[in-house]
């Protein structure tokens, strides 16, 4: 690229960076993305984030810096930034996997797996309680490969349909 067309092409960006910022931070955030420049994608989305009005957009962003800094190793800052996806979303599902995530960074899981009980109660939940279950189970069974007794959330996943619907109980023989 020839000089001039340079100095052009950045006098250009910093016209947008004064007159629409937001469009700005998102098309840097998104070409970091694609180029996999983590680090620099996740200043433009925390700045996103920040400003954004929008409690559904901000969860979203707040679960992609999450997902970020998972990937980067810093497990504490991607903790807090699904716990804010988690607080943020408006929507069930995007709160769930925001929980999810958190669950599956935090080394005593007791504090989430009440939250995943208490979700898979909650009416709203209904439609998500086998990822619920599934998580449930994922988290109680021990490292080692030997079986254990089937824990309270593996008997309650099964006699839940995916849409959270009872099935019959089984009547005994």
């Amino acid at each position: 690229m020839p000089r001039e067309e340079l100095q052009h092409a950045t006098r250009r960006e910093g016209e947008v960076l004064r007159h629409a910022p937001l469009l700005y931070h998102t098309a840097a955030a998104e070409l970091a993305l694609a180029r996999g420049e983590d680090s620099t994608a996740l200043t433009h989305l925390t700045v996103l984030s920040r400003s954004e009005k929008s409690a559904l957009q901000r969860a979203r962003l707040s679960f992609l810096i999450g997902q970020i800094l998972e990937a980067q190793g810093a497990r504490e800052a991607a903790k807090a930034a699904f716990a804010r996806a988690e607080r943020t979303s408006p929507q069930p599902a995007l709160e769930l996997a925001a929980q999810l995530r958190t669950l599956a960074l935090t080394t005593e899981g007791g504090t989430g797996i009440h939250r995943l009980q208490r979700l898979a109660r909650l009416r709203r939940y209904a439609p998500h309680r086998s990822a619920i279950y599934l998580a449930l189970v994922k988290h109680s069974l021990p490292p080692t490969s030997a079986k254990p007794p089937a824990p309270p959330s593996v008997r309650a996943s099964i006699r839940h349909r995916p849409c959270g619907a009872l099935l019959p109980k089984p009547t005994p023989a």
